[in-house]
């Protein structure tokens, strides 16, 4: 007789959990406060016609809340799609991208830390969806910072040394910070992958709307033990080497000023000097190896692309490479460094503490 456990049914859940926000959408957020401002509104208010223009509001909130919902949910799906697209098909690469929070260095108990200048360090991460890998590009703010400049180079070298060179489409999920992802530098650079480089055949860049842009980036962020006690920038580079185990640990890499370069300057001659499309609205960005003097776009997630010219009728002679960002150490401010100097009788390694 086969013997059963009458307690299996108590173990046996098929439930998950999801990520706890400790953020949530604005725009959600302040449908909400001025949905129940409304409704109070509607309380103390005696004639019916003024009820009734309160009540109509009340519903045209609800169905802008709505739409916008439906929108997210359209950004997701379209993360979703590429992401199984990718894993039936080596010659598609689909990521997200996005800088963690800045950590400070020493990161440590001692109360004096509240009243001084910690150095930053700086960590930039890319996730493929197909395989779940993901990359950490890191340093110190003594080798760079996080501007458009930066995100060029870290998303260059990734799709050069890190990505298969088998990719030949590559999606983009990130969020829409104007001095980082969503700029003229960063929209001449894909260009240039894709028509002065050949890397790629197809580009696709997709923004969420706002207050919805969580990534898997941050499920990456989620897994660094944020209050490790850290001395050095070098420790923290172990404290994410050492953040994930399965599927697999995360590739760290210690960035030095070799990888970060000018790409602004670089590509400032070979295109229209201002940046011919609105860049705030856009939702969808296309760039293909069929128009290799244009771009499409599209302000929301569906409908018609609109083209646009990058590529001047006599564009000047750019330089064969790029020069580098930084040709040494980024100077940290006096009063910084005299903290620092002062924290460092709370450290045991001090020699590469400004390294």
């Amino acid at each position: 007789m086969k013997h059963t456990d009458k307690f299996s049914s108590f173990r046996d859940f098929n439930i998950s959990f999801g990520y706890p926000r400790s953020d949530t959408c604005s725009v959600y957020d302040k449908h909400i406060v001025k949905m129940k401002s409304l409704q109070e509104k509607i309380m103390n208010t005696i004639e019916n016609e003024a009820q009734l223009e309160l009540q109509n509001e009340i519903k045209g909130l609800e169905n802008e809340n709505k739409l916008h919902k439906l929108k997210a949910a359209t950004f997701y799906a379209r993360k979703r799609h590429a992401k199984i697209q990718s894993r039936k098909n080596e010659s598609i690469e689909a990521i997200t991208m996005d800088f963690s929070r800045n950590l400070s260095t020493p990161n440590i108990t001692t109360n004096d830390v509240y009243y001084k200048r910690q150095l930053t360090f700086v960590s930039f991460n890319i996730h493929k969806l197909a395989t779940n890998e993901a990359v950490f590009h890191t340093c110190p703010e003594t080798i760079a910072k996080k501007g458009a400049d930066e995100v060029a180079s870290l998303l260059h070298d990734f799709c050069h040394n890190i990505l298969g060179q088998t990719v030949r489409c590559l999606e983009i999920f990130c969020h829409s910070c104007a001095g980082q992802n969503k700029n003229y530098t960063i929209i001449r650079l894909l260009h240039h992958m894709v028509h002065k480089e050949g890397r790629f055949d197809k580009i696709k860049i997709t923004f969420p709307i706002r207050g919805h842009s969580y990534s898997e980036c941050d499920k990456d962020f989620a897994l660094i033990k944020q209050k490790t006690r850290v001395e050095v920038p070098s420790q923290w580079v172990e404290v994410f080497k050492s953040a994930r185990v399965k599927p697999m640990p995360f590739n760290v890499i210690e960035c030095t000023t070799d990888i970060f370069h000018a790409w602004t300057k670089f590509l400032t001659p070979q295109y229209k000097k201002t940046c011919p499309l609105p860049t705030r609205p856009i939702k969808e960005l296309i760039i293909s190896h069929q128009h290799p003097r244009t771009i499409q776009m599209r302000e929301s997630y569906n409908g018609a692309m609109s083209s646009f010219v990058l590529i001047p009728p006599r564009p000047g002679i750019a330089a064969a490479t790029p020069d580098k960002l930084c040709n040494g150490l980024i100077p940290i401010p006096k009063l910084k460094y005299d903290q620092l100097q002062e924290l460092m009788k709370f450290v045991v390694e001090t020699n590469n503490l400004l390294h």
